[in-house]
């Protein structure tokens, strides 16, 4: 009986995913000399392209980004909230003593509302099927950070994600 399971390949290092998805993927226009309709290609999605990158990236970030409180490496999580709807949150963490839920939301827009975001992210938060009376930490990845933030809010930015990593 044939398997129904597929198998989803996913390339970590964002320079190769980007030369397997855009060159290689178009080696023969390219060969061709059609390297225009490449960048046009290129052009439409590279923005998905890079919020994905982003995503990755700042999950990968969150135990250098918040030492204070030993963090396990980040994933995301989608699936059903506990009123049934399904949901997706981008960035899941537990602290190292199991009592808080790091959730994070990884924007890569030019501009972001900050309130509304930290609202829909909560609104989720709350719906995960395993909070089980654990507090949550609302953090969120932003491509602009913005100069001034509501207090107690964490927010953190291209520079502060780069930077965890050569700690």
């Amino acid at each position: 009986m044939r398997s129904t399971r597929r198998t989803l390949y996913k390339i970590e290092d964002p320079f190769l995913n980007f030369w397997f998805t855009f060159i290689i993927a178009e080696k023969s226009r390219i060969d061709l000399g059609l390297s225009s309709q490449v960048v046009k290609r290129v052009e439409r999605n590279l923005s998905s392209f890079t919020a994905a990158a982003w995503e990755e990236l700042c999950r990968r970030a969150v135990p250098f980004l918040m030492e204070a409180e030993s963090y396990s490496p980040a994933s995301r999580w989608w699936g059903n909230g506990t009123d049934g709807r399904q949901m997706e949150i981008d960035i899941v963490s537990e602290s190292g003593n199991g009592k808080t839920l790091l959730v994070g939301e990884a924007k890569w827009t030019e501009v972001t509302d900050i309130r509304r975001d930290i609202k829909n992210l909560m609104a989720k938060a709350v719906r995960l099927p395993f909070l089980k009376g654990r507090n949550i930490t609302p953090v969120l990845f932003l491509r602009n950070k913005l100069k001034t933030l509501p207090a107690g809010l964490i927010v953190f930015g291209p520079d502060e994600v780069v930077d965890a990593f050569n700690r």
